[in-house]
């Protein structure tokens, strides 16, 4: 993307890493990444994105932006759940949007631009529709639903999709399921022999706890395979 390399993009997780480390005194505060008395974009409307949200207005920034690329959805009215099985896709607030922070649904960011220095400046967007097209719903930009943004601090907080399709998996020839992730059975074995995977790369972006609970079986289904 355009201005992706400015001062002031950065991924959700380095800034979030760097605030942990701030309140667990191990990173001193003026030597960490910041949103205070800044304008504040997070991308993506997740549970990092809400993270992000909150972390920055406990920092103390001027404001704070909240974007993301799908469509609103619905507003729970206490009827039962049309998607059962599944978990509905339904508007959810945390807490820390709770705290404060202006949100928008089927945007799209097209670009950054920075001012006289590297620093970021501006956040371009554009309003989306969701059509069908090859493969599923594709986002197709609104024409003449261009705005801008003042910003100094934007946040990546786009979710994970799979695990990267590089040399490793590929001289392994491992089998991907229909996200992408490795396919794996019960014990978490993958489609070649001595091979294990788990967490993220095999059930999809998840929780931290997920993975770790997900890990032990693993660790089990290795030790299993062992004796």
């Amino acid at each position: 993307m355009p201005g992706r390399g400015n001062e002031g993009v950065h991924f959700a997780v380095d800034y979030l890493t760097q605030a942990n480390r701030v309140c667990a005194g191990e990173l001193e505060a003026d030597k960490s990444l910041s949103a205070r008395g800044k304008r504040v974009l997070v991308v993506g409307g997740g549970d990092t994105g809400s993270d992000c949200v909150g972390t920055a207005v406990r920092q103390g920034a001027r404001s704070v932006h909240q974007v993301e690329i799908l469509p609103r959805p619905r507003e729970y009215s206490g009827e039962p759940n049309p998607d059962w099985p599944r978990w509905p896709s339904i508007l959810r607030s945390s807490t820390s949007h709770q705290e404060g922070c202006t949100r928008d649904w089927a945007v799209s960011v097209t670009q950054f631009s920075a001012g006289y220095d590297p620093w970021v400046r501006q956040a371009h967007l554009a309003r989306v529709e969701w059509r069908p097209g090859r493969g599923g719903l594709q986002p197709v930009e609104l024409p003449e639903s261009e705005f801008n943004l003042e910003v100094e601090l934007v946040l990546l907080a786009m979710g994970f999709l799979h695990p990267q399709h590089g040399r490793l998996l590929e001289d392994l020839g491992l089998e991907l399921d229909r996200r992408g992730t490795l396919a794996v059975d019960a014990s978490c074995r993958t489609s070649r022999p001595g091979v294990f995977a788990c967490g993220d790369a095999a059930n999809g972006a998840s929780l931290v706890v997920s993975a770790i609970a997900h890990g032990l079986k693993a660790a089990a289904g290795v030790g299993q395979a062992l004796r």
